[in-house]
This record gives structure tokens, sequence and C-alpha cells, in this order.
């Protein structure tokens, strides 16, 4: 990883010198244990050189998009009967479309496997907004907010009342989709190149932002105008820097990027040693 970060073809994000995540990053096991639900998405940044080339020509920092799937009637099983008999406590999936197809895995397990070629796994948690709260948000926006807004997802201008607990009938709908797309096939130039988008029914074959994006438009937090197989993993991240335009989300708002830890940084082992003798 510190070649390839010496070479430019990966950012080492958990670098101390690195501000973007210096107050955004939580470990895995407190991610999947306390925050994790139906609608996140998890972007990867891969060390390949395709994947590197990839991000170059995109300008962002990631190659791969995924979301989680929150089994709140405790019936999903996997593909893999391996798979089936890991331990998965709160019933959570990473719902991706891989070289092997579109598949759900447990999510702790399936996050650390990617940690060993990831050196950055990003989250963003979904929040769903109440009817109308986006639409007066911006109406009481400045110029600058609502530019600011347009580049730059601006989640923090968003109060905890402006919220909406998810429903039943958003779990059930996402179940639904889970279901329909689960074992499907990988494909992408085939979709990258189409002229128009096919309708979600007739859809066999999705690569990674265009079944994340597909996900969006099947829950309603994306229009019907959205082209998902125009979709990139880029499109999904919250980075200023980022050139790509955002997603146009609907009744919805991504959190700003949370840095996935999967070993406690040296200072923080040492707090936690020094918390124990207290």
């Amino acid at each position: 990883v510190k070649l390839l970060t010496f070479l430019g073809a990966v950012t080492d994000h958990s670098s101390p010198t690195n501000d973007k995540f210096l107050h955004s990053r939580m470990t895995v096991s407190v991610y999947t244990s306390n925050y994790a639900d139906s609608g996140d998405v998890i972007l990867f940044e891969t060390k390949s050189y395709l994947a590197a080339g990839l991000r170059s020509v995109t300008a962002t920092h990631y190659d791969h998009v995924a979301f989680v799937f929150r089994d709140v009637h405790g019936t999903h099983q996997c593909h893999d009967e391996t798979l089936a008999r890991l331990q998965n406590d709160n019933d959570l999936y990473l719902v991706e479309s891989t070289v092997d197809g579109v598949h759900t895995y447990p999510l702790k397990w399936r996050l650390r496997q990617w940690s060993i070629l990831c050196p950055q796994i990003v989250v963003r948690r979904l929040k769903l907004l109440k009817r109308g709260t986006h639409t007066s948000k911006l109406q009481s926006s400045s110029l600058d907010d609502l530019v600011t807004a347009a580049n730059h997802e601006c989640f923090s201008a968003y109060e905890k009342y402006d919220f909406l607990p998810k429903s039943k009938a958003f779990y059930d709908k996402v179940t639904e989709f889970v279901d329909a797309v689960n074992g499907s096939e990988y494909g992408i130039w085939g979709n990258v190149l189409r002229l128009n988008d096919v309708p979600f029914e007739k859809q066999k074959s999705f690569f990674c932002s265009q079944l994340v994006s597909a996900f969006f438009k099947f829950v309603d937090l994306l229009p019907e105008n959205v082209k998902t197989h125009r979709m990139l993993p880029g499109h999904f991240s919250d980075d200023p820097s980022n050139t790509m335009k955002h997603l146009p989300l609907q009744n919805c708002v991504l959190t700003h990027e949370h840095l996935l830890l999967f070993n406690l940084p040296a200072v923080s082992n040492a707090q936690q040693k020094q918390y124990r003798k207290i």
C-alpha cells in the first residue's frame, strides 16, 4: 500500500496528516454493531492498476460501490451455504455486483475481506427526510449555500427533527429489491454502451454503481429520469474536489463519508490502555 501511495495509485486516507477523515472515522465493529442499516452506501478504493486508471479518468477516489441490507424478517439466505453458516448477529448484508454476479454477503465478514484489497473503505449512511424538508431547506438557503449544496451534499444543514424513521414499508421494499436482483449476472460494457436505460423488471445484469443507483430508484429516492447505466462509483462520493455531478437524491440524504477502520490506530490503542489503568 505504501508503494502504491507513493506512486499515486492510491490515497492513504488513514494517514494522520489527512484532515478529511480526522474526525470522521470509526471501526468496522462499531459501525456494524451500532449504525449499519439498509440503504447505507459503502465506497471502496481498491489497489489494482485498472481501478487506479478508472479513478484517474473519473477524477474520484473510488472505483467500487455497494449498499447495506438489513434482513428485518430474518429469512434471507446467502447464495453460498458456507456463508450462510457464518455468524451474522444483526442480519446485515452487503449487496454488490462483482465479476461473480450480484450477491449478498454477511456485512462484517465481507468488509473485512475487502479490507485486504482496499486501502480505504468509507460509508455514507442513509437518512430519510420528512416530506418537503429538502425543498424547504433549499428555499431558506442563501445563494452561497445553494452553490455548496449543488457541489457537495450538505448533510450538516439538516437537524435530527428533519429525519424520518425507516418504516416497515421501506424495509419491505428493500427486501423486494434484493430478492429480485440476487443472483443476477455482472455486466458492464453491454450496459454502459447502451443508449437508453432498460426498465428494472427487464434488467438481467448490473455493474456495481448501476446496481446501487437502481436500488435508490426502486425505493423512490432517485427520480425516474436518472439513467442507472450512466452512474459511476464517484457519483456517490461527497468529496468537494469531486468533479462528477452528485446524484439528485430525493426525500433522503447521505451522511458525510466516514472512514472504516479495521485496526485501531496506535494512538487509540494507547488511549484505551490508559483508560483501563484509570
